[in-house]
């Protein structure tokens, strides 16, 4: 199982043009899910668009992960949408490690992180990506009162 220390944070991932064109590209597609809380799209994002399989391909190198993603969404938080939903990404067919590259977060509130029954709560800015271990439990923080856009990708 992971620990917190496979918590790594990338900056500067995306120019803003990049980092724009994911929300000007997917955000309509955000609405209510059964899956989880908040707004969320489906989660084949990456093989919607041709024009945005590059900006996945940026996204892979600059945390260094040579894998084909499995499942890519957005998730859309705010003080409207504010929960707690600890989960992790279980899947056995999955490589070890999930991201989460934020979007948009101007309270730059990153991922909070359950380890050994102690909560562990990351900052995480705009353009900036979490790469974690896939069994750690997490959630959305449940403090977020500001517009919180984040593209999650799943490898295999």
């Amino acid at each position: 199982m992971g620990s917190i220390n496979t918590v790594k944070i990338y900056h500067n991932v995306l120019s803003d043009e990049e980092r724009i064109s994911i929300l000007n590209n997917f955000k309509h597609l955000l609405c209510e899910t059964e899956r989880s809380p908040g707004l969320q799209t489906y989660s084949d994002l990456h093989s919607l668009s041709l024009d945005n399989f590059n900006i996945f391909e940026k996204i892979k190198k600059r945390i260094q992960i040579n894998r084909k993603i499995q499942k890519s969404w957005i998730n859309y938080t705010d003080i409207n949408f504010a929960y707690e939903f600890w989960h992790n990404h279980d899947n056995l067919d999955t490589y070890d490690y999930s991201c989460c590259y934020m979007i948009e977060n101007p309270e730059n509130l990153g991922t909070w992180f359950r380890v050994n029954d102690e909560i562990c709560q990351t900052k995480c800015p705009t353009n900036s990506v979490l790469v974690f271990h896939k069994l750690l439990m997490h959630t959305v923080p449940p403090n977020i009162t500001k517009p919180r856009y984040s593209l999650a990708i799943d490898f295999y």
